[in-house]
């Protein structure tokens, strides 16, 4: 076996893992987050919808990045013209670390998600000390670029470290935060006197 093929297994094994981590924590999320029956969903759908699916999942795999894959569940997704309507979504992004995002709504426009109402964004890494949340009230994910923006109120945590403000940009593949105005900074020392 080449170095080459052994490298590849090892990434592959690790991948794996890590997938599967990633389904059991998505798996912990989905059963904490409010459930709603059929009935009171398609309530709310607007007459000229093109169609409609209930409990959807998709998953997208990038071929010019093997580690990147996506995944959008929805408890009911519905279009109308050029946009899809999401209810209650939860989005998962998955590479060297996962990220994962719900709302109580979403829509997707060519290919540009986004969450509204409740945003909330946990990112999970192998090592725990570099795990943070976000909680905003809208976001837009350009998937293109590995960005997650918004104009509203946030709130970020990473283990001693708070962060608030209004407007932000985070960049996901370098893990860099921007908060644009109001920015306020908590950090807690670990040390003991």
């Amino acid at each position: 076996m080449t170095s080459q093929s052994k490298r590849l297994t090892r990434f592959f094994s690790s991948a794996l893992m890590f997938l599967g981590l990633s389904a059991l924590l998505l798996y912990i999320i989905s059963s904490e987050l409010p459930q709603h029956t059929t009935s009171q969903l398609s309530v709310s759908l607007p007459n000229q919808q093109e169609w409609r699916m209930q409990n959807s999942q998709t998953w997208t795999l990038d071929r010019t990045n093997p580690a990147l894959s996506q995944q959008l569940i929805s408890q009911l997704s519905y279009q109308i013209e050029n946009t899809i309507y999401l209810q209650h979504p939860i989005f998962v992004r998955y590479s060297d670390q996962a990220h994962i995002a719900w709302a109580d709504f979403g829509n997707l426009t060519n290919q540009q998600l986004v969450l509204v109402d409740e945003v909330n964004i946990i990112s999970q890494h192998q090592d725990p000390t570099n795990n943070w949340t976000l909680l905003t009230d809208e976001l837009h994910y350009d998937a293109d670029n590995g960005i997650i923006q918004g104009p509203g109120q946030i709130t970020f945590q990473r283990t001693t470290l708070q962060q608030t403000g209004r407007g932000y940009v985070y960049n996901l593949n370098l893990e860099h935060l921007t908060i644009k105005h109001e920015a306020s900074t908590y950090y807690e020392s670990t040390q003991t006197p």
